[in-house]
């Protein structure tokens, strides 16, 4: 299901730069491509059960 352009609302995008959150739309070209290389994952933890 696609929403039209009309109806959707603009959200900013904060990541952590040297230690406070800055808005991705204010980054410089070099680190906006950065943030395009970066590569998500999930981390799996094993829970265990002490007895």
């Amino acid at each position: 299901m696609t929403v039209p352009a009309c109806r959707r609302t603009r959200t900013e995008v904060y990541s952590r730069v040297v230690g406070y959150l800055r808005p991705v739309s204010q980054w410089n070209k070099g680190k906006k491509a950065e943030w395009a290389d970066r590569i998500c994952f999930e981390a799996k933890t094993k829970h265990s059960t002490a007895q």
